[in-house]
């Protein structure tokens, strides 16, 4: 077995997955779903802002994208997506929106659905403070020849402070983000080890 080949097919491999990853977690922007709805002729029947305004319309009263879909479009769609395919089955002229149009259609407008969701205000912070006061009296009684009483008053306060602790958002997604970039760097530095390897021969 040739190692050179080996360590070429590895890089080659390697840049292959890389590029996939890259292009599978890229969003689809408005500027190419636009492009869509224009050249599968998708404009036929319906304009894009007015899809886009009905998007966010829905997403202040419904949870999910298909949620919407299935209770409010005409006809019966179990999803957005089935919606979709309605449209491009539906256009009159060639050419229709491939399944790969559709993907990203559903991409963008899920991703306009869950923005456009009404803002949660987060609950105040509030401090709460407990006071304990505790008095101890202590009498002492003496006779000699007059009656003397002696009062000792102590009083401790014991303050708790409790402080709700807040949640960091996007803890979880900030992890997987590193552990993927970590992941990639040992990937290439054993690549670049048995590169080198290779060239010291």
């Amino acid at each position: 077995m040739d190692i050179r080949k080996v360590a070429y097919s590895l890089l080659v491999l390697l840049i292959v997955i890389t590029t996939t990853v890259s292009t599978l977690t890229e969003a689809t922007t408005e500027e190419e779903a636009r492009r869509i709805f224009d050249e599968k002729n998708c404009k036929l029947c319906h304009a894009f802002d007015d899809v886009k305004n009905k998007v966010v319309s829905w997403a202040t009263k419904y949870n999910s994208i298909d949620e919407a879909a299935a209770a409010e479009a005409i006809g019966e769609y179990s999803d957005f997506k089935g919606l979709l395919q309605y449209m491009r089955d539906t256009t009159p002229v060639e050419p229709r929106a491939t399944d790969d149009d559709l993907q990203k259609l559903y991409e963008y407008f899920s991703q306009l659905f869950e923005e456009s969701k009404p803002v949660q205000t987060q609950p105040t912070q509030q401090v709460e403070t407990i006071t304990v006061a505790e008095t101890y009296t202590t009498t002492i009684t003496e006779t000699v020849v007059e009656t003397v009483t002696e009062v000792e008053t102590t009083t401790k306060i014991l303050t708790i402070t409790i402080t709700p602790v807040e949640e960091e958002e996007g803890t979880a997604k900030l992890i997987a983000s590193i552990s993927y970039v970590v992941a990639l760097l040992v990937v290439l530095s054993v690549v670049a080890i048995i590169v080198m390897y290779i060239l010291r021969r």
